[in-house]
């Protein structure tokens, strides 16, 4: 019952009565069938014999003959337009029968003398009656709406179900345009829409393709890959007779010729390094006569690539390469591109064939315009003159817009079937149509047919003339506007005609991609029962290879690192006959020859790493034990000579020290030596240990890709069984005749015109190419024979060299000497030197030294009293300078007195002794809240406070006027005398994140949406910092007063665009949350808080740091100035407290501290961090008597 393909059932379920089983799919169906339990088991049922009189029943092959289910719903439709035409009928017959009665009532009213007669307008029935009949209509259609809602809305939904199902995955619907005049026709192609599904299948498949090119491209190691060696003589290699000396050194010490001659001697073994190398990778881009050139091998590859592969897949040793290696996911990536232009085939003829729909309507419209136009021609044309349009345009609805069967009537495309002409208008003044008209009135042509036959007739000459030019003319146009349309007519027949052939040429490629596409069906059902095991064996062949190629760069590493160790042996072999031949010459030309021989004989030998320790390695060779046993039989002497550790009598220390220095080189060298030879021993090891393994490798690679190799020939064999359509053309089918027979063309090889073509071309390149390769070969022999001559003629010229080298050194040194020796000895005698000298050097460095920073500290000191001399002499001209700013004023003051005494003003006693009880009143509340708020800032009480409670005392107002309004007086007063929100005296921190946090959750949620976070944390932090100074100055009772101005500055903050999107009153409870939350306690003693602080000061500052009494003063002072208020500060309980605290603590020197820095520092600290009015005067106060407390001993 469900569908085939979207109907898989997704429940079942049993009734109350397990009478019915019901069962629903993913095609949106229920479906109800009886159930028959095993109780009831089921009853055969004899078949009935037919009747006699039955007549046979004929199959209906009539397609548009309707089913049984379409006669039934025709009946029931008949049968509902019978019961609702009875209706209509029976409505109006009733109509006409109360209009007969109407009619005969008027008859009746006009046959009454004209005094009786009942007035026309009483015969109107009264317009509450026709709007109630009207409200009584609407009432009825709406019942019927609302009754008919749920089959309105099942119809609906069945629709839209038929929609999804059976039109929504159609591109376009098939519809057929039909000829104007010929009769023929052209069709659409009904193609289905390429959806989502396919282009994520498309992708996912083009993804899995580029994997597994990625998967088959391995890199192959090559075994004579080598790496390109670096060059060390880019690198400066300091010289062993340079060791131990630092850069500088090197280059302050050696004179101006040295440093050329060890330039020359570097940049001479550059160059022979460099050249040596050279001459390596010349060596190593010599061509192996036993291998091809890299550019021949690339052309036989191309030349194979380009003429072709034409190995028979049928041919039992067919080999297929990894890039024509078929696989499932290449084959199904094909099959979509094919579906794809198949696809794209017939939609782009589709899309033809609606433009050409298009085109028919536009024409339609043409034609419909045209007529219009002969309609206002024929008017002036006499019947019989007059010329109709050859054909008309028909659009059938039901074949050209097929699609709107399936829409409902409000959705379908309306098609007009005509097109009214144009109202005839007269047309403005001065244009052609307003003097056109005037004409037309004047001949009297735009009067009917019968007007104008009826005429008097008396018409002039003139008259006359104009009718006959105007008939002629509008004949013109007439002939005109119909040979246009029939040429428009013809135009399209035309072109779809035209249409029509090509849709055969389309409907014959598509089938022969249909028929490509199930070739590709039965190759990819074939490929998918071979992919598992291909996967499984190209699985074990990579993990091969990759072992294969481990052990190749394994191989490869061992064999460069063989290379590398190699030339380090041989460098340090290069550098032990160095040190020999320098110990040779500079060591065996004195009378201690034989004991520098015994120094210098000492050989090194390794440690041997043994159990028992007693057999450890001596460094000592046994020539040395020899020798000196032989010498302990001698005399005295010989003893003294075998002491090796000391420099024996009457030899030279320079002479000895070098022997010892070169002995130690030698013995390193020699420890290099071996331990680079044992390197490469194993190095040896290790390489004979890894060919066995590569050849295992190579063998069992072998294995599997032969193995890989039979499996695709087996799968080739498969896919050659698939019977394959091939187009072949008449003209071709002559290559199979052999006279009177053909060829099996299943047999044969095919190849097509452009295969052909290329091949035949590629036979004349190789040619040209052969032709080529003679003549470069020619060339190359010619240039061999001259390069063999040019060498013997520059080796020739290398021996004359050599001997005119060596004649013109024998004249000049005596003997033939190497250079590089020369100059390098030069230098070695000169380091020696000066490391002889620069023991010397470094002591009179010292002692310069020593003087320049004595120097140094005495200008310093010198520099200190300049500055303080200097700073004494600024603070004097400071004060100078305020004395004569205040002289100024002073003078200009005395000015405006005796200007204001020439004219004295008029005296206001009375209203100013007012004024001045008032301020005196308002001063003296304004100074109790200063005091109450300063005693709440401190969260303490005051040392100079006697009682917690200040009375208040406001004297009666003066002259009986009211006192200043409490809440405003109060507000102004409380609000100069506390601190700004950015400058709190006290911040806690704690305070601050929590209200901070309640802010911006505050503001999150009202104006998140709308406002970035950075604004909204910018705002946050100054309203935290605002109320946490009001919670932490103001008394509760204090804040709960200011509660209106406290909200009024929060909504300061905030800009007027968003506020208004913030209600009043959320913030009224946000603060008045955070007062109730934030309520702290404000009686804590100030001596504890004394306390704290000088105990916080003590423990952050190290008694061993510089300045250790500056450092405790500046922060114990800095504290204070910040909690306590001004008056507690300079009070001598303060004073005292701190002075007790720091008296006896180590490292504190009264005498040590600079109080006038000191003081400058806290009055700096005290303008930017707090809000009192802190002098520089009672800082140094304060300073002098905590200084004097701590020198004077503590009263018993």
């Amino acid at each position: 019952m469900h569908d085939n393909r979207t109907g898989s059932i997704t429940g079942l379920a049993f009734s109350y009565d397990y009478s019915h089983i019901f069962s629903t799919g993913t095609d949106g169906n229920l479906f109800a069938y009886r159930w028959y339990s095993e109780g009831d088991p089921f009853q055969a049922v004899a078949a009935k014999p037919l009747e006699k009189s039955v007549k046979r029943v004929f199959d209906i092959d009539e397609r548009s003959f309707p089913s049984l289910e379409e006669q039934k719903a025709r009946q029931e439709r008949d049968r509902l337009e019978r019961i609702v035409a009875g209706r209509k009928d029976a409505v109006l017959a009733t109509v006409t029968g109360h209009r007969t009665q109407f009619e005969a009532l008027l008859e009746r009213n006009r046959a009454l003398p004209e005094s009786y007669r009942i007035p026309v307008t009483d015969f109107v029935l009264d317009e509450r009656i026709t709007d109630d009949l009207r409200r009584q209509l609407e009432a009825e259609m709406a019942l019927v709406h609302r009754r008919m809602a749920f089959d309105v809305e099942k119809v609906r939904i069945m629709a839209d179900k038929l929609n999804r199902f059976f039109l929504a995955p159609l591109e376009s619907f098939p519809i057929e345009v039909l000829a104007v005049s010929t009769g023929q026709s052209v069709k659409s192609f009904r193609i289905e829409k390429l959806d989502d599904d396919y282009f994520q299948t498309v992708k996912q498949v083009e993804q899995m393709v580029e994997e597994e090119e990625n998967r088959r491209r391995h890199p192959e190691t090559s075994t004579d890959a080598r790496k390109d060696r670096r060059k060390d003589s880019q690198l400066q290699r300091k010289e062993s007779f340079l060791e131990g000396l630092s850069q500088s050194t090197i280059d302050f010490k050696l004179e101006s010729k040295m440093r050329r001659l060890l330039s020359k001697y570097r940049e001479r073994k550059n160059q022979e390094t460099i050249r040596q190398q050279e001459w390596e990778e010349h060596k190593a881009s010599k061509p192996d006569p036993n291998v091809n050139d890299p550019a021949d091998d690339l052309a036989i590859r191309e030349a194979a690539s380009s003429i072709g592969d034409y190995n028979l897949k049928s041919d039992p040793e067919y080999e297929p390469t990894e890039e024509r290696v078929e696989t499932a996911t290449g084959k199904y990536h094909e099959l979509l591109r094919v579906r794809r232009e198949m696809f794209a085939l017939r939609n782009e003829y589709n899309g033809k064939v609606f433009a050409l729909r298009e085109q028919k309507v536009a024409l339609r419209q043409y034609v419909e315009k045209q007529k219009s136009k002969l309609r206002e021609i024929h008017v002036e044309i006499p019947a019989d003159r007059r010329k109709q349009l050859p054909r008309e345009v028909v659009i059938d609805v039901g074949l050209e817009y097929a699609e709107d069967q399936y829409k409902f009537e409000e959705d379908r495309k309306k098609i007009d079937t005509a097109i009214q002409g144009p109202t005839r208008k007269q047309g403005i003044k001065g244009t052609p149509e307003y003097y056109d008209a005037i004409l037309q009135e004047a001949l009297g042509l735009d009067r009917p047919d019968e007007a104008k036959g009826s005429g008097t007739g008396q018409t002039n000459k003139h008259e006359q003339e104009l009718r006959e030019l105007r008939l002629v003319r509008k004949l013109f146009k007439q002939d005109k506007i119909i040979d246009k349309v029939a040429r428009r007519i013809v135009e399209f027949d035309k072109e779809l005609e035209k249409l029509s052939h090509e849709r055969l040429v389309v409907e014959t490629d598509a089938k022969l991609l249909e028929n490509f596409q199930l070739t590709l069906y039965q190759e990819l059902w074939i490929l998918k029962d071979f992919s598992a095991i291909e996967t499984d064996i190209l699985s074990g062949v990579e993990h091969v290879t990759i072992e294969r190629n481990g052990l190749l760069q394994a191989v490869q590493d061992a064999r460069v690192v063989i290379e590398r160790v190699e030339q380090e042996i041989e460098l340090i072999q290069k550098e032990q006959r160095s040190n020999l031949q320098r110990f040779n010459s500079t060591c065996l030309d004195n009378e201690f020859a034989k004991v520098m021989k015994r120094i210098y004989k000492k050989k090194f030998k390794p440690c041997k790493i043994n159990d028992n320790d007693s057999d450890s390695s001596s460094e000592y060779s046994s020539e040395d034990i020899d020798g000196l046993d032989a010498a302990a039989n001698d005399g005295e002497v010989s003893k003294v000579f075998l002491d090796l550790n000391h420099c024996p009598a009457g030899c030279d220390p320079d002479t000895y020290n070098l022997a010892i220095q070169l002995r130690n080189e030698k013995l390193e060298l020699q420890r290099r030596h071996y331990a680079e030879d044992r390197t490469l021993r194993e190095l040896h090891k290790t390489l004979e240990h890894l060919k066995p393994q590569l050849a295992e490798a190579e063998i069992r690679l072998g294995r599997k890709k032969h193995e890989l190799l039979e499996l695709r020939r087996e799968k080739q064999r498969r896919l050659n069984d698939i019977d394959t359509l091939v187009i072949v053309k008449m003209d071709q089918m002559q290559y199979f005749r052999i006279e009177t027979e053909f060829h099996d063309v299943e047999h044969s090889l095919l190849f097509n015109r452009e295969a052909l073509l290329k091949l035949y071309a590629r036979v004349e390149q190789l040619a040209a190419e052969t032709l080529e390769t003679k003549r470069r070969h020619r060339v190359n022999v010619v240039h061999l024979a001259r390069m063999k001559t040019d060498i013997k003629y520059m080796r020739q010229q290398l021996v004359a060299l050599r001997e005119q080298i060596g004649q013109t050194m024998v004249k000049k040194f005596g003997r033939v000497i190497d250079l590089d020796e020369l100059e390098e000895t030069i230098l070695r005698q000169y380091t020696f030197e000066m490391r002889a000298n620069l023991d010397d050097v470094k002591k009179n460095y010292d002692e310069r030294t020593r003087e320049l920073k004595k120097l140094y500290s005495k200008k310093r000191e010198e520099l200190k009293k300049v500055i303080q001399e200097g700073t004494e002499k600024l603070h004097v001209l400071t004060v100078l300078q305020e004395e004569y700013n205040n002289l100024e004023k002073a003078l200009a003051h005395q000015k405006e007195l005796q200007e204001k005494r020439a004219h004295p003003p008029p005296t206001y006693s009375d209203d100013l002794s007012k004024l001045r009880e008032i301020a005196k009143i308002q001063k003296e509340q304004v100074n109790t809240l200063q005091r109450e708020i300063r005693t709440l800032s401190m969260k303490c009480k005051p040392l100079s406070a006697e009682s917690p409670d200040v009375e208040i005392t406001i004297p009666p107002p003066v002259c009986g006027k009211p006192p200043p309004i409490p809440d405003e007086s109060v507000y102004n007063a409380v609000m100069d005398s506390a601190p700004p929100s950015t400058r709190a005296s006290t911040p806690d921190n704690f305070l601050y994140n929590e209200i901070a946090s309640l802010i911006d959750d505050f503001l999150v949620e009202q104006l998140g949406s709308r406002v970035l976070q950075s604004d909204i944390k910018r705002v946050v932090n100054h309203l935290a910092h605002y109320l946490s100074n009001i919670i932490h100055n103001f008394a509760p009772e204090h804040a709960s007063d200011l509660l209106p101005h406290i909200i009024e500055n929060f909504k300061s903050f905030i800009p007027e665009e968003l506020l208004i999107t913030i209600p009043p009153q959320a913030i009224a409870e946000l603060i008045e949350s955070i007062f109730r939350t934030f309520k702290e306690g404000y009686d804590i003693d100030t001596k504890e808080i004394l306390g704290e602080i000088v105990g916080n000061s003590l423990e952050m500052i190290f008694p061993a740091s510089q300045n250790y009494s500056h450092n405790i003063l500046v922060d114990i002072m800095k504290q204070v100035l910040a909690t306590l208020h001004i008056a507690d500060v300079n009070h001598p309980d303060t004073i005292g407290f701190i002075a007790n605290g720091i008296r006896h603590k180590p490292g504190i020197d009264p005498d040590g501290v600079d109080v006038p820095m000191v003081s400058e520092e806290l009055l700096l600290y005290a303008q930017e961090n707090t809000v009192d009015d802190i002098s520089l005067e009672l800082i140094k106060g304060v300073l002098e008597g905590i200084l004097q407390c701590v020198r004077e001993p503590p009263e018993p």
